[in-house]
């Protein structure tokens, strides 16, 4: 390792006193001791101390001054509470044992409760002050943050923090509130261990934020005898769509590095097997320092600008998508494989143009996420496929470099906004190729970064040479299920005049962001949930899917949208159906609505299908009259089922009559304006002694 040398002060930051101790406790709370021994280069280590339950920092300290010093600092934490222990080193190396003989302990009185000190770039420890007998933690909930709607196991990590083997429990998860699921487990866990677990009721995974719960009870028969920590919470996203993206490996070298030359043609071998072709972008940054390297000097900006935003201080390093650290030998197959299987909550298009020696290069993003509140940038960067020297241009005796960064565009990126589902961001960069860069072997790499926490959310590299690529973009991933296409209006909303549905209330800010058939007559327990509404959106319907018996098969809540189609929650036209159903078979379509007249396709329909089975043509719909001409050729639901019993009745004016002049997602507000007035009566009036046919009330 060729560390670079910075002339500065470090200041140590510590929430409570170092080298000193504390007076007694108070009552219910115990002292802890962490002590810290620095190895060669102090400066790359902090900690902290956190309350693992609550999430409160009880302590913490560095980056340190003093090499192979000891510190020591002293806290008082609750009796009963479960610690969380990290440590970090920004370089990758732990604090033993090569660089020094470091280490850590957090005691308390002469009982040591953790220590170590050989790790890489962090190291997290969970430990209880008082340890129980009986004691088990979901320290893991392994599912991604965004994840394909659809069948998923619930993965994680149990780790047992008493003091006695655990050799039977439970294992229960349930999500967004709803029923718990429960596995009895017989897998013995010793003192200190953890097991991996997979739960073996799968949950179906619908569009939308979830939260997971994930907890273990019943120990051996018994109590958990610290119950404060039994539960694991997670915040999962549920995409019908989401984005494939490449393993961004950022990699700082340097031609009169010595350790670069022995170290990275290992990471190059990894990178030239056959199985890992097609899944990573690599980018060659070359640093300005142990010594001479003319491809730095060619571009000396944009390196020093990625060393300052990672707290570069040796070389060789590889970040592996932005967040995960170390030497070239870091990099292994299985690596790329596990960091691809993460899914991008974007998808980039690329086109470029090539005039002379000048690139004009547009990138667009396209989030299939609502994006969380943060900093967003974007970069394009061009790299050189590679570049040969016949002499060693430095002293390491290297002559070709791969991948070697020529340009980011721009050094410091592009700030994106905070995007919705669906929403777009483009940004253009222009590019002259100086003359000692073969334009022909060059390629764009986008890659946009969460300044957050620096994770690299997606990756592109374009197939052609910079300048060349036309039209490219990266794949989608879609969620598996079978697709229902339908065209419906409801008369209620329809205006004859412009021949679509009003969305009075999607401007009016009155659509729940909930699905709304979760009560009576329909108990439909689905989890449908927007933030953000699709376009044109009029209101939720109910589609069921029914075989010739009548037996209801699948269900799923979607969106009315005012030119008639049925949408999806995120959009996409039709509704993707999950589960239950087979593709290439036959179902009859029914679609419900709060205060409309349910109705039934007249013939089974085959799906997945391309065009929309259209519910306007009277022809298309089961019974007789069960659609209300609206135009000519254009049927609609009958409007005026308020009470939804599947007739419209005196109990339906009875409900219009408590709702009349309230404003809001009323049952009664017939026309979907959002206000409960005499024009909701006429239609009522109109309609009464109207009755839906057997199958569908």
């Amino acid at each position: 390792m060729c560390k670079k040398l910075n002339i500065f002060i470090f200041l140590g930051i510590i929430s409570v006193l170092e080298n000193a101790v504390f007076a007694q406790c108070p009552t219910g709370q115990t002292q802890l001791t962490i002590t810290i021994k620095t190895d060669n280069y102090p400066a790359e280590t902090t900690w902290r101390l956190k309350n693992y339950v609550t999430g409160v920092i009880l302590a913490s300290a560095g980056p340190y001054t003093a090499a192979t010093t000891t510190y020591t600092a002293n806290v008082c934490v609750p009796t009963t509470a479960t610690v969380l222990f990290e440590i970090f080193d920004s370089y990758g190396d732990g604090i033993c044992c090569a660089y020094g003989t470091g280490f850590y302990t957090v005691t308390t009185g002469a009982v040591t409760l953790i220590s170590g000190g050989e790790f890489d770039d962090e190291e997290t420890r969970i430990f209880t002050v008082s340890p129980q007998t009986k004691d088990l933690l979901v320290s893991k909930i392994s599912l991604q943050d965004y994840i394909l709607a659809g069948s998923k196991q619930i993965p994680g990590t149990i780790f047992n923090l008493g003091t006695t083997t655990v050799s039977s429990y439970n294992l229960n998860y349930r999500v967004d509130g709803g029923a718990i699921q429960t596995q009895t487990v017989t897998a013995p866990i010793a003192p200190g261990a953890s097991y991996n677990f997979t739960h073996s009721t799968p949950w179906l995974a619908d569009f939308g934020n979830h939260n997971i719960e994930v907890w273990a009870s019943g120990l051996d028969g018994g109590a958990d005898l610290n119950p404060e920590n039994d539960k694991l919470t997670k915040n999962v996203y549920s995409a019908f769509e989401l984005g494939d993206r490449l393993v961004l490996l950022e990699h700082f070298t340097q031609a009169s590095c010595g350790p670069c030359a022995a170290q990275n043609p290992a990471m190059q071998a990894v990178l030239a097997q056959q199985t890992n072709s097609g899944k990573y972008a690599h980018i060659s940054y070359h640093t300005s320092w142990p010594g001479y390297d003319p491809m730095y000097n060619q571009n000396t900006a944009d390196p020093d600008a990625r060393v300052d935003y990672y707290g570069v201080s040796g070389v060789p390093d590889v970040f592996v998508d932005g967040t995960i650290e170390g030497p070239p030998g870091l990099v292994s197959t299985s690596l790329i494989a596990q960091q691809k299987t993460i899914p991008a909550t974007c998808n980039v298009r690329v086109q470029e143009s090539l005039a002379g020696n000048t690139a004009t290069i547009n990138v667009t993003i396209t989030s299939l996420v609502d994006m969380k509140p943060g900093t967003y940038k974007l970069y394009i960067a061009i790299v050189e496929q590679m570049v040969d020297y016949t002499t060693a241009p430095g002293s390491n005796g290297e002559k070709n470099f791969p991948n070697v960064l020529r340009k980011l565009l721009p050094t410091n990126g592009t700030t994106v906004p905070v995007l919705m589902s669906g929403e777009t961001f483009t940004a253009t960069q222009t590019f002259t190729f100086p003359s000692y860069v073969d334009a022909t072997d060059s390629r764009t790499v986008v890659f946009l970064q969460d300044n957050n926490n620096k994770s690299i959310l997606q990756t592109y590299k374009t197939p052609g040479a910079t300048g060349t690529n036309s039209w490219v973009e990266s794949s989608i991933l879609s969620a598996t299920g079978v697709r229902a296409k339908a065209k419906i209006y409801l008369e209620g909303a329809y205006n004859a005049a412009t021949g679509s549905m009003n969305t009075l209330l999607l401007s009016g800010n009155l659509l729940p962001t909930s699905q709304p058939y979760n009560s009576a007559p329909w108990y439909y327990n689905g989890t449908e949930n927007v933030t953000n509404f699709p376009a044109n959106t009029v209101d939720w319907v109910l589609v069921e899917l029914v075989d010739d018996s009548y037996n209801t098969i699948a269900r799923r809540a979607a969106f009315i949208r005012s030119d008639g189609q049925l949408i999806d929650v995120n959009g996409s036209v039709g509704v993707l159906f999950l589960a239950g159903v087979t593709a290439g078979s036959n179902y009859r379509l029914q679609i419900h609505h709060r205060n409309h007249l349910s109705v039934m396709s007249g013939i089974p329909v085959y799906l997945p299908n391309t065009a929309s089975f259209d519910f306007s043509n009277l022809a298309n719909v089961a019974g007789q009259e069960q659609t209300k001409q609206v135009a000519p050729n254009i049927y609609a639901l009958w409007t005026g089922d308020c009470f939804n019993s599947g007739t419209i009745t005196h109990n339906d004016f009875n409900k219009y009559f408590l709702q009349s002049g309230l404003t809001g997602y009323m049952s009664a507000d017939l026309n979907l304006d959002g206000v409960v007035t005499i024009s909701d009566f006429n239609l009522f009036k109109n309609n009464a002694g109207r009755i839906a046919i057997p199958a569908v009330r």
